[in-house]
């Protein structure tokens, strides 16, 4: 079993996304964890509108923007992303378990209840597996653009929870 599980884990690839192809690929990810993001935010609220909900509270709506849109999304980026990533690939872990480690600590950083706790490891998982993508590529390259997938991200959401709720149909 052990030696099965890391061939899978050694035969994992990663797509190397070429920097002429980045704005391609950008909104590509970006429809991919919009749809994910709507879906299970639809569903969520059809059970129970506290799942989608978060503890957080905020002053104010530029407080909340500045703090959601701008600082989360860059400091998230930094630690899950960056930090995390090229700590475990500098002690030789394989890729996949990297994204894997990322994803994980993403999710349970984002711990208001288990339902929120497995959506953002799942989103995790696409954030990483983007950064590692972009990997190849100059530092600012990769980090710009996952910091801007996660950003537009949490302007739906911010957009979704103070203006209009586009899960209630």
């Amino acid at each position: 079993m052990k030696r099965f599980f890391s061939q899978k884990v050694k035969s994992f690839s990663i797509i190397q996304i070429q920097a002429a192809k980045n704005l391609t690929y950008f909104w590509i990810v970006f429809s991919i964890y919009f749809i994910f993001q709507f879906s299970t935010a639809v569903i969520a609220t059809y059970f129970d509108a506290d799942l989608t909900s978060i503890s957080l509270k905020f002053g104010s709506l530029q407080e909340e923007f500045l703090i959601a849109v701008i600082a989360a999304p860059i400091i998230e980026t930094l630690i899950f992303q960056y930090f995390v990533i090229e700590t475990l690939l500098n002690v030789k872990l394989a890729p996949l378990l990297c994204i894997i480690a990322s994803a994980l600590l993403f999710g349970v950083s984002h711990y208001y209840n288990i339902a929120y706790v497995l959506v953002t490891t799942i989103v995790g998982l696409i954030f990483a597996y983007y950064y590692m993508a972009l990997r190849h590529q100059h530092y600012l390259n990769k980090l710009i653009l996952v910091t801007l997938l996660h950003a537009l991200s949490n302007l739906f959401a911010f957009v979704n929870n103070n203006f209009y709720d586009f899960t209630k149909w």
